[in-house]
């Protein structure tokens, strides 16, 4: 365990100076995770190996199940960032509309 560790934190190290490859496996060969995440630096969601077994992914498995058990982890995983995002958008409309109501005179956007 300390050896794998140890070999990590080297790989992160590297990864600093290091121009990135892109699709290199060992960002994905973490096999004690089971989550999925988004990586920004990729713009990526990122599946690690360990995801790619057992009750989330099997190769003897139709692929419909496969296909779904990936969409609906997917989908656990961004539910938080998307209500977000749709309240963020929500409440900027209700602010504009507010300031619109004060300010009725404003440009019209050039193209529209």
């Amino acid at each position: 365990m300390l050896k794998t560790s140890k070999w990590l934190t080297d790989f992160s190290s590297q990864s600093l100076i290091q121009k990135r490859l892109k699709g290199d496996w060992r960002n994905f060969a973490e096999t004690t995770v089971v989550n999925a995440y988004y990586s920004a630096i990729e713009n990526a969601i990122i599946f690690p190996a360990g995801i790619l077994r057992g009750m989330f992914f099997n190769y003897n498995n139709p692929n419909y199940l496969n296909f779904g058990a990936i969409g609906t982890l997917n989908g656990i995983n961004t539910l938080g960032e998307n209500i977000a995002d749709n309240v963020g958008v929500r409440e900027a409309f209700k602010a504009y509309q507010a300031y619109a109501k004060l300010y009725p005179k404003e440009k019209m956007l050039p193209g529209l």
